[in-house]
C-alpha cells in the first residue's frame, strides 16, 4: 500500500540571504523553530550538476538528448548557476533503478515521483546555512516543472528542472515565502536505504545574483557604481557599453536608454558571449553595444537599463550638466547662542541635479537640500555624536532623486565624479570627513586642590581645553565640600577671637 508520505520531489533550501533581502525570519522565541539542515561532508558518491540555457528543457526529452548537448557544449560543469538556468543533475544508481523499474507510471518523470512516494528514497537538494534565525525553505517542483531521463538498460538518471518556473515555499508548512534562488549555496543529497545502511550520494553548486555590471571604454563618459549617477558636461551624443552579466552565452537582453520626461531615446537588443572564453565551464559573459543618444539635451537626465524578460538587470544615470562639486567644507565647535554645544558643519556646495548634503548620527540622517545649478553654502548643526573618536565629522553629498529634500534610503544615491573640478582628491569624491575645530570641548571643573583655586570662583566649563585635565562633572566632590567648610570655620573663629 503506498504510505502517505510527504516526500515529494523538492529542493531544499535553507534561506542563507538577510532578512534585508526579503527573507523570512522566525522568531527565536517560537516553540516550532526548525532548524536547517546541515551540510554533508563525507557522501559514498557524487551527483553531477550540469547547467545549461533554459530552452534546451523542452528540447531534450531523452537521455541521448541531453548526452549532444553536452558533446556540443550547451550544458557544462558550471563554475556557478544563474536563475533561470536549466539546472541538470545525474546520478547512477542500482537500487534506484531496481525501484524504479517496479514502480508504474505514465512516463518516466511519473514513476520517478511515485518511487520516491513509495519508498524510503529520498531526493533533496537544499542550502548551505549559516545561521539558524533563518526559515528553512525548499523550492515547490512538481511534475510539470521536473523531467526525468533514464535509458532501461542502464542505472544512470538524469534530473531537468527549469528554474524559472519553480517557487520557493515554507518547508514545514508549505507556504509561499518571499525569496529567489539568487545568492544560494546548495546542495544536492540523494539517500538511498539498503538492507544494513543507507548510502549517500552529494553534489555541490551556487546560484549568482542577477545583477548586470556596466562599463563605458571611451574616457569621454565612464559610468560608476550601481545607482550612483554619472556626470558628463556635454551632451551625450554616443555612448559605447560593456556589460557583464551570470547568465549564459547568447542569452538575449535588451538596454534602453530614456530621457526624465521618459521618453525613449534608443533600444538595442544584444546578446551575450562567452566573457573568457573558456571551454572548462560557463562563467562570466559579456555583452557590447553603443547608445547613440542626440536628443539629450544639457541639464537632461539619462537613464540606461538593462533587461532580460522584463526583468530590469541593472541601473544606470548619466546627468548631464556642470561637475558635482563640494568644497570648503569645515566643522566647529559652537561655544554660544542658540546653538551652543553643537557642531556647525559648513560645506559649499553646485550640484547638477538636486542634492542634499548630509550627516548620519546613530544611523540617522541629518540633512540640508540643496538645489541645481547654483553654488550654494549650506550649514548643518548636529549634536556631539556626529563626532568620531578621532574628532572628525563625516560629510556626504546625496542625489535627491525625488526632488523632495527628503532623504529615502532606497533611491538616493552618492554623487561622485571622476574630473578635475578645483577641489581636492576628497572633494572630488563628494565625501570627506573634517575635523572639529574647538572639539573636545572643556568639562574640567574647579578643584581646591591648590591655594589659588580656593580664593577664586570656579571657571565655566565651556573654556578652552586643557589637556592633562579629565573629564568631571560641575558639582564638587565630598572632599572639596568639606575643604570649605573647615577654612570657613577657621576664619569664623579668628573672627570671634580678634574681637575679644
Amino acid at each position: 500500500m503506498v504510505r502517505a508520505r510527504a516526500l515529494q520531489l523538492a529542493l531544499l533550501f535553507v534561506v542563507v540571504a538577510s532578512s534585508a533581502s526579503g527573507a523570512a525570519v522566525v522568531s527565536p522565541d517560537s516553540p516550532e523553530q526548525a532548524l536547517p539542515h546541515e551540510e554533508v561532508e563525507n557522501s559514498d558518491g557524487n551527483i553531477t550538476v550540469l547547467r545549461g540555457p533554459a530552452q534546451l528543457y523542452e528540447s531534450i526529452d531523452d537521455s541521448d538528448g541531453l548526452a549532444d548537448a553536452r558533446d556540443a557544449g550547451h550544458v557544462r560543469s558550471p563554475q556557478f548557476l544563474a536563475p533561470g538556468d536549466l539546472l541538470a543533475l545525474q546520478f547512477e544508481s542500482e537500487r534506484v533503478a531496481t525501484e524504479y523499474a517496479a514502480t508504474d507510471g505514465t512516463n518516466s518523470t511519473d514513476r520517478f515521483f511515485n518511487l520516491l512516494e513509495a519508498t524510503d528514497t529520498n531526493f533533496t537538494i537544499h542550502g548551505v546555512n549559516h545561521g539558524t534565525s533563518q526559515l528553512p525553505s525548499k523550492l515547490n517542483l512538481n511534475r510539470s516543472n521536473v523531467k526525468v531521463l533514464h535509458e532501461d538498460d542502464t542505472d544512470t538518471f538524469s534530473l531537468l528542472i527549469d528554474t524559472s518556473t519553480v517557487s520557493v515555499v515554507d518547508r514545514t508548512d508549505g507556504d509561499s515565502i518571499r525569496q529567489t534562488l539568487e545568492h544560494r549555496e546548495i546542495q544536492v543529497i540523494l539517500e538511498i536505504p539498503t538492507e544494513n545502511d543507507t548510502r549517500v550520494l552529494t553534489g555541490s553548486s551556487r546560484f549568482e545574483g542577477i545583477g548586470t555590471s556596466l562599463e563605458t571604454p571611451s574616457n569621454d563618459t565612464t559610468i560608476d557604481g550601481y545607482r550612483t549617477p554619472t556626470v558628463s558636461e556635454s551632451a551625450v551624443t554616443d555612448l559605447q557599453i560593456v556589460g557583464a552579466t551570470p547568465f549564459l552565452p547568447n542569452t538575449s537582453l535588451t538596454v534602453r536608454a530614456s530621457i526624465s520626461d521618459g521618453s525613449t531615446l534608443v533600444t538595442r537588443d544584444v546578446e551575450t558571449y562567452n566573457a573568457n572564453n573558456s571551454t572548462a565551464g560557463f562563467g562570466e559573459s559579456e555583452f557590447n553595444t553603443r547608445l547613440s543618444l542626440p536628443d539629450a539635451d544639457a541639464n537632461d537626465t539619462v537613464d540606461i537599463v538593462v533587461v532580460k524578460d522584463g526583468t530590469v538587470l541593472t541601473e544606470r544615470t548619466v546627468l548631464i550638466g556642470q561637475q558635482p562639486k563640494m568644497y570648503n567644507t569645515s566643522a566647529r565647535l559652537v561655544t554660544s547662542g542658540p546653538h551652543e554645544g553643537d557642531i556647525a558643519v559648513t560645506s559649499t556646495l553646485r550640484l547638477p541635479e538636486p542634492g542634499l548634503v548630509l550627516l548620519y548620527i546613530d544611523g540617522e540622517a541629518q540633512t540640508a537640500s540643496v538645489p541645481e545649478h547654483e553654488t550654494v553654502q549650506r550649514t548643518i548643526y548636529v549634536n556631539e555624536d556626529a563626532v568620531d573618536d578621532s574628532g572628525q565629522v563625516y560629510v556626504l553629498t546625496m542625489w535627491d532623486r525625488n526632488e523632495n529634500g527628503i532623504h529615502d534610503s532606497d533611491i538616493d544615491t552618492l554623487y561622485t565624479t571622476t574630473s578635475d573640478t578645483g577641489a581636492s582628491a576628497q572633494d572630488r569624491e563628494l565625501d570627506t570627513q573634517v575635523r572639529v575645530e574647538g572639539w573636545p570641548p572643556d568639562t574640567t571643573t574647579s578643584t581646591s586642590t591648590t591655594e589659588e583655586r580656593t580664593e577664586t570662583p570656579p571657571e565655566s566649563t565651556s573654556g578652552s581645553p586643557t589637556a592633562t585635565e579629565s573629564t568631571s562633572t560641575s558639582v564638587p566632590g565630598f572632599g572639596s565640600l568639606t575643604g570649605l567648610l573647615s577654612i570657613g570655620l577657621v576664619a569664623l573663629l579668628g573672627l570671634r577671637y580678634s574681637t575679644v
